[in-house]
């Protein structure tokens, strides 16, 4: 029996790469294939992913490497994603990080290994290094979406000669992704106790009623700063009657006070810098995503009004006592939440 375990070769771990197609052309790399390349068609199609993971699992495959090429590039990645994952004990995920989506952030919280590449810690440098024009600012957004998603990951930093000057300074940068911000380790704990918390939103009194506008990154929350901004300085030549200050355009603090919901800016702003830590009370809250034209849609279902909500909150996390371990939820946040999602939709007008 012992001789038959010897010779018995199980394929505990698995290694599919999705695609040899990349959307980088990575000075390094020796392995490349264009976005558009006539291989795409050879490549394994979803149904035939499923066929080679089931069969794996059958024979003992527990853990699944998933790489590329860059893997996202394929329509299909979310789905395939969702497969495999299901059907794994743990697995390894290699990226460029240039193509994630709030969408995909949010299937990325699946426990398990995520690794984003940093070519340099400027975009002179990565661009540089991967050929790819903006390749630089699309990373950086695509750590924003798998932090704003609770999405855990690792920063993958590829040393050579053309990043090596750079070198410290993208330790530092991988550092500073990977570490919680302080209004999400220290603030958002301090709210919870305190029938508050953080939103990804922007802010502003209009009139001296306060707004928030809700939405992750890349909703428009700073272009409706401008419009509201713009508003004001109409207002302050004498060609309209709105009153408009700005509170911040990323993340704003709602809290509930003995005369009701309230708002206030913070410091932790996006790409419009103008910031004010006033107060006023909050009179709607507007969900707000991208779209060829404004339209302004009220919101009534209180399933859908809860679930926006909780998504745009910047969860509050707290270190467990007996030395450094990994930072958890805060104890209770979640019901808290909840109940104060259900008390701002019967005392606010929801967009």
């Amino acid at each position: 029996m012992h001789e038959k375990l010897q010779n018995l070769r199980l394929p505990l771990e698995g290694h599919l790469d999705l695609t040899d197609r990349c959307n980088n052309h990575c000075r390094h790399c020796w392995l490349w294939l264009p976005v558009n390349a006539k291989e795409q068609k050879e490549e394994l199609n979803f149904d035939e992913v499923k066929n080679i993971v089931d069969d794996a699992r059958s024979m003992g495959c527990r853990k699944w490497s998933i790489s590329g090429g860059e893997p996202m590039l394929r329509p299909d990645f979310p789905e395939i994603f969702d497969y495999i994952t299901r059907k794994a004990v743990s697995y390894t995920l290699n990226t460029n990080g240039t193509l994630i989506t709030p969408e995909i952030a949010t299937i990325l919280k699946r426990k398990g290994t995520k690794m984003v590449a940093l070519y340099g810690a400027t975009k002179e440098t990565y661009d540089h290094v991967t050929r790819h024009p903006g390749g630089f600012e699309k990373v950086m957004r695509g750590f924003r979406y798998l932090k704003e998603a609770g999405a855990g990951f690792m920063v993958q930093l590829i040393p050579m000669r053309d990043n090596w000057h750079e070198w410290d300074k993208m330790q530092e940068l991988a550092q500073s992704l990977t570490l919680f911000p302080s209004d999400q380790v220290l603030v958002a704990r301090l709210l919870t106790d305190r029938q508050g918390c953080y939103f990804h939103s922007a802010a502003a009194i209009l009139n001296g009623a306060g707004m928030i506008f809700v939405g992750h990154s890349e909703s428009g929350k700073t272009t409706t700063t401008q419009l509201l901004m713009d508003a004001g300085v109409a207002a302050a030549n004498g060609h309209s009657p709105h009153q408009v200050e700005i509170l911040c355009d990323d993340r704003n603090i709602v809290r509930c006070l003995e005369d009701g919901w309230w708002v206030y800016g913070t410091w932790s702003h996006g790409d419009n810098p103008l910031i004010s830590p006033n107060g006023a009370p909050l009179r709607a809250i507007f969900f707000i995503e991208q779209a060829n034209e404004n339209t302004l849609t009220p919101l009534t279902d209180r399933k859908e009004i809860v679930r926006r909500l909780l998504g745009c909150v910047i969860k509050p996390f707290s270190q467990p006592t007996g030395g450094p371990k990994p930072w958890i939820l805060s104890d209770g946040w979640l019901e808290k939440r909840l109940a104060m999602s259900c008390g701002s939709i019967k005392a606010l007008r929801l967009w």
